[in-house]
Formats: C-alpha cells, sequence, structure tokens
C-alpha cells in the first residue's frame, strides 16, 4: 500500500482501494500487520492525518479488536479499533518535499474471545488527509505605539475639516 500526496492535483491517493481486506479471516488469538508509505511530493512541507468511522457502531467485536499504528519508530496510536480517540484526525506523520515515511498498523484479536463472535463482521472506513505546514508565516499582534485614537475621534474630525472647508467656500 502507498499513501501519496499529489502536490499538483492536490489530492491523496491511497493504494490498494481496501488495504485491511485480509483480516476477516482473524480468529480469537490471531493479528495481522501491515505496512504503507506516506509520500510527499508537493512543494511544502506536509502533516499527514487519520481517522476512521465505525459504520456499525453497535458491534462490540470492534470494541474488543486491538489496532496498533507506528510511523517513523514512534507508536501513534494503541488501542481499541472502536474508539473515540480515532474519531478525530490523528497525525501520522510530517514529511518535507520529496520524502516519505514507512507506517505500520497491526490488527489483533484477543485470544479470550469465544465462539459468539466467529460470524461477525465489522465495517471501518479510514480516512487520510495532508494540511500543508506554512513555515516563517506566524500570525504576530500588531505593533502597540501607545497611541489611543479611536474611529468616533477620526469621524468627528473628518467631519469638523469639511464644515471648516465648506464655510471657506
Amino acid at each position: 500500500l502507498s499513501v501519496v500526496y499529489e502536490g499538483d492535483s492536490k489530492k491523496l491517493i491511497a493504494s490498494p482501494e481496501d488495504f485491511f481486506s485480509g483480516f476477516a479471516t482473524l480468529t480469537p488469538g490471531d493479528s495481522m500487520d501491515g505496512t504503507f508509505t506516506m509520500k510527499n511530493d508537493a512543494e511544502k512541507e506536509q502533516a499527514f492525518y487519520f481517522k476512521t468511522e465505525v459504520l456499525e457502531p453497535d458491534n462490540d467485536l470492534l470494541d474488543k479488536m486491538q489496532l496498533t499504528i507506528t510511523a517513523g519508530g514512534k507508536q501513534v496510536y494503541s488501542g481499541p479499533l472502536n474508539s473515540k480517540d480515532l474519531k478525530e484526525y490523528i497525525e501520522l506523520c510530517k514529511l518535507e518535499k520529496g520524502k516519505d515515511q514507512k507506517v505500520t498498523f497491526q490488527v489483533s484479536m484477543p485470544k479470550e474471545l469465544d465462539n459468539k463472535y466467529t460470524l461477525n463482521t465489522g465495517k471501518v472506513k479510514w480516512y487520510f488527509k495532508t494540511v500543508a505546514e506554512e513555515k516563517g508565516t506566524e500570525k504576530t499582534a500588531p505593533v502597540r505605539t501607545g497611541d489611543k485614537l479611536s474611529v468616533e475621534a477620526i469621524i468627528w474630525a473628518a467631519v469638523l475639516v469639511i464644515a471648516v472647508v465648506f464655510l471657506i467656500v
């Protein structure tokens, strides 16, 4: 699997479409690992994020299955596949132009699960996004000079100037 941010097309491309397809065969005590590469082909540094959406929220199998994600040797997430933490975007990594990074994931099913879960399936939708990182463009507060000139004072001064000009004419 490769996930690439295409700078010109402004699209995030994930291929193959269903990289968790092999997880349907997990039985209690099993785990499956996978790896994909995040790559930045854009002109600017990009931050890569992911989140999930559980499509069957009442399925407690996904509460019991565990997910671990590691990017660049750093553990990004470890916990249940159906977690509130995964409903919001989590940063995977930041990549400079032309750089890539391997992301590994592991889904495991606890060995304590019994036959109650034998025919259960779970559907989870994965979302990936990128955000361009702007360097050196921090917003700063305007410089304060100590002058306290209000808008109201400026309006009165303009009215006064117009009145004086009118009287002179």
